[in-house]
């Protein structure tokens, strides 16, 4: 069987476990590992390989076996390595309409959370998706035996940007300039409003809020230091697609993933399921990207913002993934 971490590794706090690039990954998995995950220590319920804490597992089987309770339905799923209970709650189940429910004999993959229950190994579902494809399986098993070669079997290790003081390790203190950013983006979600960026740099409210955060975060930063800063972020926050042009060409709102990014993602998809070529295979991230950034109101978003977009469309079942990076609607 595979093993991660062979000798002695070092494991960290919760608060680290956002540095790991593997923390919020589905982690592709044969069954077989899932039911050997070891307990990350001191914190039970979670899980890892090695030292990286495991949030999310996608793992491929065929069904051979469905049963329905009052609140969830069971999927047991086998892939050869061993057979796992798939649990998908009801509420999950109706929370889009037409989402896909599996039949004995079809092949899936499941996405989902580890979780035990009366000693048992189980995944908590948050998609399972049918694999049509004859290859999908092996070539999970393949892609999954090259993980463990190339990154399950590697440490997690703290980046560059964190120091150690004792025995408490400690984010390097940040630059005023994003401590700034920082604090005026919390107001801004807090507010929900929209605004000019005139408003924004002239208005006390919004000055004294972000003094007192990089105080509190520093215990230092002149007042006029915060001012300058905050004039600059401000004015960069167009052209880094952070906020989004409201009601015309000088008013602007926060960049909302679920009000912006959503919607122009669902429809694209769906407008471009009538090309042949999408209907088959699905839709490319890359079409999507290009679209959502081809939009003048969506110029400036980051490209990484759009592809977490998807994931999160992905992972809450508006989205599948017919092969790696191409997508349909579930319905």
């Amino acid at each position: 069987s595979n093993e991660a971490g062979a000798g002695t590794v070092e494991f960290f706090p919760p608060r680290f476990w956002g540095l790991d690039p593997l923390f919020s990954a589905k982690l592709k998995l044969n069954i077989r590992d899932v039911l050997n995950l070891s307990p990350y220590p001191e914190f039970p319920g979670i899980y890892c390989i090695g030292n990286h804490p495991v949030l999310g597992v996608h793992v491929m089987g065929d069904v051979v076996s469905v049963r329905e309770k009052s609140g969830p339905v069971i999927y047991d799923v086998d892939d050869g390595s061993g057979v796992v209970s798939c649990v998908q709650w009801r509420k999950t189940r109706e929370s889009s309409e037409g989402i896909y429910q599996p039949g004995i004999g079809q092949l899936v993959s499941v996405l989902g959370t580890v979780d035990q229950f009366r000693d048992q190994r189980q995944l908590k579902v948050t998609a399972i998706i049918p694999e049509e494809d004859p290859n999908a399986e092996p070539c999970h098993w393949l892609e999954v035996e090259h993980l463990w070669r190339t990154v399950y079997s590697t440490s997690f290790t703290l980046p560059p940007g964190v120091t150690e003081t004792g025995d408490q390790r400690e984010v390097a203190a940040k630059p005023v300039k994003e401590l700034v950013e920082e604090v005026l983006l919390g107001h801004l979600s807090s507010r929900n409003s929209i605004f000019t960026l005139s408003t924004l740099t002239g208005s006390d409210e919004v000055m004294g809020a972000v003094w007192e955060g990089v105080r509190s975060e520093t215990g230092e930063g002149g007042r006029g230091e915060v001012e300058r800063e905050l004039r600059a972020v401000v004015k960069s926050l167009p052209g880094r697609g952070l906020v989004v042009p409201a009601t015309d060409s000088a008013t602007f709102e926060l960049l909302c993933e679920k009000k912006h990014l959503f919607p122009v993602i669902l429809d694209f998809i769906k407008h471009k399921l009538h090309h042949p070529r999408a209907a088959t295979r699905g839709v490319p991230q890359e079409w999507i990207v290009e679209h959502v950034r081809g939009t003048q109101r969506l110029q400036h978003v980051p490209a990484a913002a759009v592809r977490a977009a998807i994931d999160h469309l992905e992972e809450a079942s508006h989205i599948f993934s017919i092969s790696e990076g191409t997508y349909k609607t579930v319905t």
